[in-house]
């Protein structure tokens, strides 16, 4: 299966999200994907909500001129929600879902949740599907698009090559 796999621009230092993409695109390929990557440049939206970035047309248009050529459609990470506005998405990886943020401090609970739920349901209505990494956040989340896969890879689960 050709998979174009859209995500974040990775990080100097590797964060968290850089290791999941890296070690999930590997893992596709292992099973006989064929999968192309297309990074998207940080380009901040504004001061709040911080983790909300703008896309640019360039890469709206470049996204939807190389989409035929694929099969399937992966947009990693939730600072690219509004890209599933313009570009059709078969599967949607949220790394955090900041509506369900937990935090001891009133101001940072703001912060981190104001928008994000409008923010959020936008990816998930445009996605045919969506990923999250945390059976809490999947347990919070009422929706049947909805499918949860952690870190790591369980050595133990098999996967039919024409389940996509």
């Amino acid at each position: 299966m050709k998979i174009l796999f859209i995500k974040k621009q990775y990080n100097k230092t590797a964060d968290g999200g850089d290791i999941y993409n890296i070690k999930l695109i590997n893992g596709l390929r292992v099973l006989g994907n064929e999968v192309t990557e297309y990074s998207v440049i940080q380009d901040k939206k504004g001061l709040i909500p911080f983790w909300k970035w703008k896309i640019s047309k360039q890469d709206v248009v470049s996204i939807n001129k190389i989409q035929n050529n694929f099969d399937k459609t992966i947009i990693s990470h939730e600072n690219l929600a509004d890209l599933t506005e313009h570009v059709s998405c078969d599967l949607f990886i949220f790394h955090n879902l900041f509506s369900k943020m937990r935090s001891s401090f009133f101001i940072l609970n703001f912060l981190y949740k104001i928008g994000a739920r409008y923010h959020e349901n936008k990816a998930i209505n445009n996605s045919n599907q969506f990923l999250v990494l945390s059976s809490r956040e999947f347990s919070l989340i009422e929706h049947n698009k909805g499918n949860y896969c952690p870190p790591g890879i369980n050595e133990t689960i098999f996967t039919d090559n024409d389940n996509s």
